[in-house]
């Protein structure tokens, strides 16, 4: 029988329990949430933030900064540099290329606590994305002008305009796949509707062409690319009725991506809008805004991802976030004016407990002595425990219930002897 009259935790003489399996079946996802690990000032509004090893460059809207993220514990500012501000940033070995309005600059990142700007070039428009590859920097513009660009970037102290195209609409996200630019073409207005993907052919970076476009919904606010799957995030308003989280497109045909599943934020609790996602090994981070939020999925099936939790941010306009190792970076965004701003290191806390060992744990928590119970047959269970969130104050009882509802086990009650 299933543990509904049990009063576990109260005085008295207690009943032997013995917990079985009765079906594995389908498990139930049990959500898991996030931890804080620390937070370190940074300097003015953030805009963007990259890792790569062991740092953390972030780009922000009067400043360039460094930080060492090697212990996430304690992660610690290694510069703060003012002459190459960004809202957009883009690292690529040694170096870090920010987009500051109509200004393209490159900074050597080989000494983290010393950077040192090597050159700028002037963008025709407002840029809004950066891809880096190699010897080309790959640009959208957005505001006052609807361009593509490429620039050489070969030489950090002079880089140069290459190549060029009009765009249909602004850029309001940019991946590189192949031979092939998406980039996210977002009409100016509310909402911010889309037409679409705009596919560009830069085998030759010299003459850029769009090859293709496709449809993929409104309020595009940013694309991912992992691997030959491309992610884009819709950020329309709750109740809005438009298109609101994230969709999964397929790119065996890099020229007609085709959509393999679209997890819907509307029927949520969560008020947010999506801003932004980051793919890192079998999991998807998606950053929600207002109030910032930080949900995890589990894509190892990107045809089904499944949710495994969230972490709330604070109640700022957004984040941007960054995989590092079994952490993320985070960084708040404010959208309007200049107060105080900080960069947090947020653990994700992803343990494989057993059905067994959690079961184990709660009933000694209860007061049970471990002659009074065998938890072996849950041994059978091999999905495990990533965390289990409860709302309120609650009885061991009742957080058994979930585990036994979820997991589809149940506890006969003894008296028998051990």
């Amino acid at each position: 029988m299933f543990i509904k009259s049990l009063q576990l935790g109260n005085s008295g003489q207690l009943p032997n329990l013995t917990f079985e399996v009765l079906d594995q079946g389908t498990q139930a996802t049990v959500l898991g949430a996030g931890t804080l690990a620390n937070t370190v000032p940074s300097g003015s509004a953030t805009a963007q933030v990259v890792v790569r090893g062991r740092y953390a460059y972030r780009a922000g809207i009067q400043d360039f900064q460094v930080f060492d993220v090697n212990d996430p514990e304690t992660p610690v500012a290694l510069s703060s540099f003012a002459a190459a501000p960004g809202e957009f940033l883009a690292v690529d070995a040694s170096m870090a290329y920010t987009v500051n309005g109509n200004t393209l600059s490159a900074i050597n990142v080989s000494t983290p606590s010393a950077p040192v700007l090597l050159g700028t070039a002037t963008i025709l428009g407002l840029g809004s994305r950066i891809v880096v590859d190699g010897a080309y920097a790959y640009l959208g513009t957005t505001r006052s002008g609807r361009y593509f660009e490429v620039f050489n970037v070969t030489s950090s102290a002079a880089m140069y305009r290459v190549g060029q195209l009009s765009l249909n609409n602004w850029s309001r996200g940019l991946v590189k796949y192949g031979s092939y630019v998406y980039s996210a073409s977002v009409l100016s207005g509310s909402p911010l509707t889309i037409n679409g993907l705009e596919i560009i052919d830069v085998s030759n970076p010299l003459a850029p062409v769009i090859s293709a476009t496709c449809t993929v919904g409104t309020d595009v606010y940013s694309l991912w690319l992992d691997g030959s799957k491309l992610y884009t995030v819709h950020g329309a308003a709750k109740y809005s009725g438009r298109a609101r989280g994230f969709k999964v497109w397929s790119l065996s045909n890099p020229l007609v991506p085709s959509l393999l599943y679209f997890y819907d934020l509307e029927p949520t609790a969560t008020l947010g809008y999506a801003n932004s996602l980051v793919v890192a090994g079998k999991y998807a981070y998606l950053t929600l805004a207002g109030p910032s939020e930080v949900q995890a999925f589990d894509v190892s099936n990107p045809a089904s991802p499944v949710l495994l939790g969230n972490m709330m941010l604070g109640q700022d306009a957004g984040t941007s976030l960054a995989p590092a190792g079994s952490y993320a970076v985070a960084t708040s965004v404010l959208l309007v004016g200049i107060s105080t701003y900080r960069m947090v290191s947020t653990g994700w806390t992803v343990s494989d407990l057993s059905v067994q060992a959690a079961v184990t744990a709660l009933c000694l928590r209860a007061g049970l002595q471990p002659s009074q119970f065998d938890t072996s047959a849950l041994a059978a269970i091999t999905r495990p425990v990533r965390a289990l969130p409860v709302s309120q104050v609650s009885s061991i009882r009742s957080v058994l219930e979930m585990l036994a509802d979820c997991y589809f086990f149940g506890a006969v009650l003894s008296d028998k002897i051990y």
